[in-house]
């Protein structure tokens, strides 16, 4: 009875040790599984937040260039990039000047020179900037009649100026008796400059535009 007891004692032993054995495998098997599987989790959430925001990032890069692809075709459209257009601007002052009827209107344009980068700031190498000089000389009823020819300038001509100066002389006041409308009663003389834009690119750096 003794001997059967052992035996069984022993064999119940070794049953709850190889089960415990069995139980801890499983669990570690089960714990390197649970492991493996969240690492490999994170790192999948790790690389979808990564390509979102590589997508944003592309979303925004895309906004940026259809932003300023828009800004370059209004400038463009406006003559500021490209070849300047002398043209208009003769043609704006004669259009302004037939609404005014100034006593006198006379202009001179420079040759197209380079414009000094180092005005605008470093921002801007990757550009070449022309300016061409345009001298104006009006005999004016009014000084709101300077700024009228500014204005039509600004609005009908293709380009974009800058007003370097503009001065305002009396001419000899008129008595009474001598008043003329054909008479200009101030000189008004403008000096501005007319700027054109030019992208440098591969193919045209180191050109002469």
């Amino acid at each position: 009875m003794k001997n059967f007891d052992w035996q069984l004692v022993k064999k119940s032993v070794t049953i709850f040790a190889l089960t415990t054995i069995a139980m801890l495998a499983i669990t570690g098997v089960s714990y390197y599984i649970n492991s493996a599987a969240s690492t490999e989790y994170k790192n999948a959430n790790n690389k979808l937040d990564s390509i979102k925001s590589n997508y944003t990032d592309l979303i925004n890069k895309n906004n940026i260039f259809v932003e300023y692809a828009k800004k370059y075709k209004q400038l463009k459209h406006k003559g500021i990039i490209g070849q300047e257009n002398r043209l208009t601007w003769i043609e704006a002052l004669q259009e302004t000047n037939n609404s005014l009827k100034l006593p006198s209107l006379q202009y001179t344009i420079s040759p197209q020179v380079d414009y000094p980068l180092e005005l605008i700031g470093p921002d801007f190498y990757d550009v070449s900037i022309k300016k061409t000089s345009m001298d104006i000389s009006m005999g004016i009823l009014h000084e709101e009649d300077m700024l009228n020819i500014l204005t039509g300038l600004q609005n009908k001509a293709r380009g974009h100026f800058l007003i370097d100066k503009c001065t305002i002389t009396p001419n000899e006041i008129p008595t009474s008796d001598d008043i003329n409308v054909n008479i200009p009663i101030l000189k008004a003389d403008c000096n501005i400059h007319w700027l054109q834009v030019t992208l440098l690119t591969p193919d045209n750096m180191g050109v002469e535009q």
